[in-house]
């Protein structure tokens, strides 16, 4: 049958035949053809193992036409993607923009010079009373606005000449984690240097006793009324227990007709009494009633149309916060910042790109690899296995041999 045949072939399947007849040598070489099969057969098994199961890095390099390419490949390989930049230095402004809201107070009639005018009163500048220092204290308030504003847009021109140094395409994900860092950066260190220097600004002013124009933190007092009496100086009590001498942060709440006026006081200094008080009143306009009559008399209020409005907006930080709060954060009620990914990549400018992946199995690559060893190997094997099977069949000649003399002589 066929089968047979087929059998038989593969049975008497001699591939290294030669011109001899020699039976012994034909065995021979029907027993190093089966050997060889074997062993190619094994080796070939390694090989596919080895080859399927070695890991192999594969870079690909290409150019990168728009950002829409790019998201597409970071999603694929990013923690193996390059993009370098061609321009590794790009300012903050060419991707970030901050547009700030500040408390209505900054622009209400109440820092205005007609406001001041309404409420100053030259002939009681030095009776201690809010009569003689609610101009100065809203002019504080004026000032510290500007003051505010002035350092913030000073900041802001800094921060926009900041430069953002990255020597690849960073991804979208990585960007707005360092925006987020250097935006809460800026929030953080422009209102803290400002603090910092008002700060410094009260502690100078109040260690040297600096006595203000209204004598609302010392006062002078003359023992003796006669030529050359020496003249004393004495600290100013609020509330009956604190002592300007001590302390620049002394704070008596205003009581107008019996009212207290919610947020509003005298102090030692126009700057600190403003740093202490709330804006609470000027929202309210039975209390700003009580103020416009309490100065209504002033020579030069009469000359001024009290049409004042009342703050209407609401802020999210209450009516109730204190000047001083509202320095420590500039004022600003809203951040409005803007950052642009697709801004950041134009400015980078990459156009090339290279990643990696690792690679498993690849037929292609271990075909190629196999057919590359198989004319070696096959030669190899042709070279070496006769001369084992040679080797072979004489240890096994000699060692019939000797087992042939053994019983020969215990015979």
């Amino acid at each position: 049958s066929k089968r047979a045949y087929i059998l038989g072939k593969l049975i008497n399947l001699n591939l290294f035949r030669d011109r001899s007849t020699n039976e012994e040598k034909v065995r021979k070489q029907i027993i190093t053809t089966r050997l060889y099969i074997i062993v190619f057969l094994i080796i070939l098994i390694i090989l596919v193992l080895y080859t399927s199961l070695n890991k192999k890095s594969i870079t690909i390099e290409l150019n990168l036409l728009n950002l829409n390419e790019y998201t597409e490949l970071e999603m694929k390989y990013k923690n193996t993607l390059i993009c370098p930049c061609n321009d590794i230095s790009i300012e903050y402004n060419k991707f970030i923009d901050i547009k700030l809201l500040y408390h209505e107070i900054c622009y209400s009639d109440f820092v205005s010079k007609q406001w001041f005018n309404y409420l100053y009163n030259d002939q009681t500048i030095n009776d201690r009373n809010y009569h003689s220092t609610a101009s100065a204290q809203f002019q504080t308030l004026s000032s510290l606005c500007k003051l505010t504003q002035d350092t913030l847009n000073t900041s802001l021109i800094q921060f926009y000449s900041t430069k953002f140094i990255s020597g690849q395409l960073i991804s979208s994900q990585s960007f707005q984690n360092q925006f987020n860092l250097i935006i809460e950066l800026f929030q953080k260190s422009v209102p803290q240097t400002f603090k910092r220097t008002l700060d410094m600004i009260h502690g100078i002013i109040h260690a040297n006793f600096y006595m203000t124009v209204y004598q609302t933190n010392w006062k002078f007092t003359i023992l003796e009324r006669k030529n050359f009496s020496p003249i004393y100086s004495n600290p100013i009590i609020y509330n009956q227990t604190c002592n300007c001498g001590t302390s620049s942060k002394c704070f008596q709440p205003l009581i107008i007709d019996n009212t207290i006026l919610d947020g509003l006081g005298i102090g030692c200094y126009p700057v600190q009494t403003m740093l202490q008080s709330s804006l609470q009143c000027l929202y309210n306009q039975t209390c700003l009633n009580l103020i416009l009559s309490y100065f209504r008399f002033n020579q030069f209020s009469n000359n001024i149309n009290n049409t004042f409005e009342i703050l209407k907006s609401q802020s999210e930080y209450g009516r109730n916060e204190t000047v001083e709060s509202m320095v420590n954060r500039l004022f600003v009620d809203q951040w409005y910042i803007n950052h642009s990914y697709e801004n950041y990549y134009k400015q980078c400018k990459p156009t090339l790109c290279t990643y990696s992946y690792i690679q498993y199995f690849n037929i292609f690559y271990i075909i190629t690899t196999i057919l590359g060893l198989y004319g070696g190997l096959t030669n190899l094997l042709k070279l070496i296995l006769p001369f084992i099977i040679k080797i072979i069949f004489k240890l096994f000649s000699k060692t019939k041999i000797h087992i042939q003399q053994y019983h020969q002589n215990t015979n």
